[in-house]
């Protein structure tokens, strides 16, 4: 709407790599009414080439990654991807992920308000536009709307966060000294926030499939591995073979990512303890692929996904595994695969890699 007034013809989308890659390229082409141009920090297209051409609208699509990305140029360090961003001089910025903002001492945070701030000042004429765009804008609670906000508008809640706490924030005594335990004037706060956004609730999103009822399938551990889990979890210490190195855990939650990689069969460096979740795994599979379905398979580490993978294609399907060494251009040409292919397709996704931004 705003190209159709005049009011934007440079557009900067900001978002994580899988949303910059695998999504925002292709919806611009399907929902997008006009021809345009597409740019990323190494390529350029024209989007929509049959459509008729308005106004020279250009989009320019960048991972947070790149934003904050800085090299020692003679001597000193810079931001090279800020400075196109800055040549750019978009109109509007769209903060995908914004909550990927959310603290307010980040270099992307910090760079983002202060250029903001500095471009409408100059320009006069309230641009660039900020939209954000997220799904989980406070997992920690309302203070997570600061850093956001400061971005779209400083004139919402300021530019100083402790401005910010001292009017909204009540923190916990010892050890929970750092901890928002609640919030004060809270009916302003909700007003402030609620009259600068647009929320779209479940019952309003009407083209969203039904949630799935989950179904838990219990791997009970085989003995040797009990063993090893209990050890972990009292002694923070634990041996897989005699005479070999120690696992070991430094503090809880070193402690926890253990005793999860031993749930779930593997040692830090691949090793395997156990396969009762992979035999599970591709028992339930074969069921899936047999009825043609395809799967989404979640692994937090890598040996997981490297297991899961290889069992996803032992039980018969054409298999994808993603993780963050995975190519972008591989991401999107698999996540295509599993979109059009009338084949059951299995995707085995790291955790970290595939929990935010894919269109499925």
């Amino acid at each position: 709407m705003q190209a159709l007034r005049g009011k934007v013809e440079r557009v900067v989308v900001l978002g994580p790599i899988a949303a910059i890659d695998n999504v925002w390229e292709d919806e611009i082409e399907t929902h997008y009414p006009w021809q345009c141009s597409v740019e990323t920090f190494d390529t350029q297209w024209v989007a929509n080439e049959h459509l008729p051409i308005t106004r020279g609208v250009c989009f320019y699509l960048l991972n947070y990654d790149k934003v904050s990305r800085r090299q020692r140029i003679k001597g000193k360090w810079e931001h090279p991807y800020w400075a196109e961003i800055e040549e750019f001089d978009p109109d509007l910025i769209i903060l995908d992920e914004s909550h990927r903002c959310k603290s307010a001492g980040a270099v992307r945070s910090q760079k983002l308000w202060r250029y903001v701030r500095a471009r409408r000042d100059k320009r006069g004429d309230g641009r660039p536009f900020v939209y954000l765009l997220t799904g989980t804008p406070q997992s920690k609670g309302y203070i997570d709307f600061f850093a956001q906000y400061r971005i779209m508008d400083a004139d919402i809640f300021g530019t100083a966060k402790h401005y910010f706490e001292d009017r909204y924030c009540i923190y916990g005594r010892g050890r929970e000294k750092f901890k928002v335990v609640r919030y004060r004037n809270k009916r302003e706060l909700l007003k402030k926030i609620n009259s600068h956004a647009f929320i779209i609730t479940k019952d309003k999103a009407l083209d969203l499939p039904p949630v799935l009822d989950p179904t838990f399938i219990h791997t009970p551990l085989p003995p040797r591995a009990r063993k090893l889990y209990m050890e972990m979890a009292e002694d923070m210490v634990t041996w897989i073979e005699k005479g070999e190195e120690p696992i070991t855990a430094a503090n809880a939650g070193a402690k926890r990512i253990r005793l999860q990689q031993i749930a779930g069969g593997f040692t830090t460096d691949g090793k395997q303890i156990h396969d009762e979740k992979v035999k599970y795994l591709k028992d339930r599979l074969e069921d899936l692929c047999e009825a043609g379905e395809n799967v989404l398979v979640y692994a937090r580490f890598l040996p997981e996904v490297r297991a899961a993978h290889e069992a996803a294609q032992r039980a018969g399907y054409t298999a994808f595994a993603i993780s963050g060494s995975t190519p972008a251009r591989d991401r999107k040409d698999q996540i295509r695969e599993f979109q059009r292919s009338t084949k059951p397709i299995a995707l085995v996704f790291q955790v970290s890699t595939g929990s935010l931004a894919y269109n499925l």
